[in-house]
């Protein structure tokens, strides 16, 4: 099976061929397997290149036992060991992981000048990988190119081979039937409105696709002459983690991944076209007793006829179950599981020291050395579900806990790191943080800047953060172009209403100052400006009727003829 990228750097999670073991690879370039019958992680690689050269694509590789030469002890060890991954890089060459070894063992080199957007297993051909207009075809254990050969029509995102290596599928927005042997075209196929993202032989008469955006899974036939596709399977939503199917008497077992998490499960014969679009048969949906949100399925594997392995729950927590389809009464089933995230720390016996009461400390138990505990354990026992942010810190772990928030979307963990707001402690975070971080924490930043209030303050000051520090890379990455062009937008209509709401937040000021302002009615004593009194008339006459001493005398006011009264009027 392969599993092929969209953009050059995203998640992958792939299920072995047998099903024993299940494989993800985080943006952060950690690939990490489980035993999915123990459920325990059992290899965690982070190679030293994984910085520089992000992984891109990602198949599993599953050698026969044969031996080749005595003398070619590397060759021979190559070949005996049956559990491989090929990982495809964005540098141009293929690192091939050894389980059993736990490290990188070969690396195929030369065949690729951009980008390895997919890759396929042919136990009888060898493996295959793409890049945007070439294909090439590996010898394992030599490390030579048997094979190679360009497509001419648009950029190849995903490649399938059949069992037997005789055909290979290419996949872009379009889909190239090619003969390996011969490196010739036979068919070309049409009908996908975004690219192809996965693509799965049924056998050598039939395969599937599907797109990018597709809310459907389309089936193609090899054999006849008609380029029209046979059929669909009606998904409903566009799919997460690859196709699985199961063939057993020509009825095709089928189940795949949503995007919002769900399980969904076909069951069909294939006999030519197909006339209606087929309805999913199962459904199966998984939440969390605690808080009722969705467990998303993450990985599936059809193992049997009615036996689906699946992997569900966020990284680094998985959880992987067994479930028999056929057995179910409903076509949607729920099913109740606990979160191992929520869970984590709970199942360990806590104890105290006298220490800072901030600080917390969890048994292991009858360990003789510490560094045997696993690495999902020792993350589960970090005190990450308070939201209390300690003022205590270090910028090498607050980059790991918010790199390790934006894999597995942890809004408390998140939270945890981003709503700090100490510009050093911002910059030194930032600048420890791996470039295939940057895209997801952008897209976390802008949905913290639609905020209001405290997120918004806190998503401006870390933007500012990841702007200074990482400017040559951000302009470098082409799919966080999108992401910056919407903060823009954001931003300059922001702006525009920054210079009203000023003035209105002055004028609220002066409202409420003179609002809270003391307000005295009572009376002040102020000095008139002003004093205006008129003369009364009376006070002349008052003097014509004093004599010399200064009283009054009756007599000469009797002696007072008219004529005189008359003229003093006058006058």
């Amino acid at each position: 099976m392969v599993k092929i990228s969209k953009t050059m750097v995203k998640d992958f999670s792939l299920f072995s061929d047998c099903g024993r073991y299940f494989v993800y690879s985080s943006q952060s370039g950690k690939l990490k397997i489980w035993d999915t019958i123990s459920g325990t992680l059992k290899q965690e690689y982070v190679p030293n290149l994984h910085l520089n050269s992000p992984c891109s694509s990602l198949s599993w590789i599953n050698l026969s036992s044969r031996v080749n030469s005595p003398w070619k002890s590397k060759k021979r060890k190559i070949e005996e060991d049956k559990n491989l991954i090929a990982l495809g890089t964005s540098d141009g060459f293929v690192a091939i992981f050894s389980l059993s070894e736990g490290k990188i063992v070969t690396k195929l080199e030369g065949g690729h000048s951009g980008a390895v957007t997919g890759l396929g297993w042919s136990r009888e051909a060898g493996l295959f990988s793409s890049s945007h207009h070439e294909v090439v075809v590996w010898d394992i254990s030599s490390k030579q190119i048997k094979s190679k050969w360009k497509s001419s029509k648009g950029n190849i995102t995903c490649i399938c081979v059949s069992d037997d290596g005789e055909f290979c599928v290419t996949g872009s927005h379009t889909l190239q039937l090619w003969d390996v042997k011969l490196k010739k075209l036979l068919k070309t196929y049409t009908g996908h409105h975004s690219e192809v993202v996965s693509l799965v032989f049924i056998n050598k008469q039939y395969f599937l696709s599907c797109g990018s955006e597709d809310r459907h899974i389309t089936v193609w036939s090899t054999k006849d002459d008609c380029d029209e596709s046979l059929g669909r399977f009606a998904v409903g939503e566009s799919i997460k983690n690859g196709i699985s199917i199961f063939e057993n008497e020509s009825t095709l077992h089928l189940c795949t991944s949503t995007r919002n998490g769900q399980l969904i499960y076909f069951n069909h014969q294939l006999n030519g076209k197909i006339g209606k679009v087929i309805k999913p048969l199962h459904t199966v949906e998984i939440i969390d007793d605690h808080s009722s949100n969705i467990l998303p399925v993450t990985g599936v594997k059809m193992s049997s006829e009615s036996m689906v392995a699946i992997a569900y729950g966020h990284s680094p927590f998985f959880s992987f179950e067994t479930l028999d389809i056929t057995n179910l009464k409903k076509n949607k089933v729920t099913f109740t599981r606990k979160d191992k995230h929520l869970n984590k720390v709970l199942s360990n016996k806590e104890t105290t020291k006298d220490t800072d009461d901030q600080a917390q400390y969890v048994s292991y138990g009858n360990r003789k050395n510490a560094g045997d505990v696993a690495m999902e354990e020792r993350l589960g026992n970090l005190s990450i579900g308070n939201p209390v942010i300690s003022d205590k810190y270090s910028p090498y772990n607050l980059s790991n806990l918010l790199t390790q928030g934006l894999e597995s979307k942890d809004r408390s963990l998140l939270e945890s790191v981003l709503f700090r707001k100490d510009p050093q402690v911002i910059a030194e975070t930032v600048s420890k943080l791996p470039v295939s971080a940057l895209a997801p924490l952008i897209g976390q930043l802008n949905t913290m800047i639609l905020g209001k209030t405290f997120p918004s303050i806190v998503g401006c000051m870390w933007l500012k953060g990841v702007l200074r520090q990482h400017s040559s890379q951000l302009l470098a990455n082409g799919s966080t172009s999108a992401l910056l062009a919407s903060l823009q937008a954001l931003i300059e209509s922001r702006l525009a209403v920054l210079g009203p709401l000023r003035g209105l937040s002055g004028r609220l000021d002066h409202i409420i100052s003179q609002l809270d302002s003391p307000q005295d009615h009572s009376p002040k004593n102020e000095d008139s400006v002003l004093f205006y009194q008129e003369e009364d008339s009376s006070d002349e006459r008052e003097s014509l009727m004093l004599d010399g001493d200064g009283s009054e005398s009756e007599d000469k006011w009797e002696e007072l003829s008219e004529d005189q009264l008359d003229s003093d009027e006058a006058s």
